[in-house]
């Protein structure tokens, strides 16, 4: 499960920081400008979703907003390592932070 999510982490600085952000690096101002807003993805609401709700939304997106449906572009596989990387980003390390935040 730690190299998934570590995996899944390199991907979600690719793919998700921009709008989502992370703990303690902001969404940038395009992603900020969305609307609907992404969420925040350590918002209760959306850690208290089940793994495989989230793998869904991944996966299809979500329609009306500016979530893409990342099934088509990428593997089951790192479909799930994303699914991981949500579930570390509550707890995440000093240093998982701080790659997180590097220049995009």
């Amino acid at each position: 499960l730690e190299q998934a999510a570590a995996a899944g982490l390199a991907l979600f600085r690719t793919h998700c920081v921009a709008c989502h952000g992370a703990p303690g690096v902001d969404p940038t101002e395009a992603g900020a400008s969305l609307n609907p807003p992404a969420p925040g993805l350590t918002l209760a609401r959306v850690q208290a979703r089940s793994d495989g709700e989230l793998k869904w939304i991944v996966s299809n997106g979500i329609r009306m907003t500016g979530m893409p449906a990342f099934g088509a572009s990428r593997s089951e596989e790192e479909v799930w390592q994303l699914v991981a990387a949500l579930r570390r980003l509550p707890k995440l390390s000093p240093e998982e932070r701080h790659r997180l935040g590097k220049e995009r």
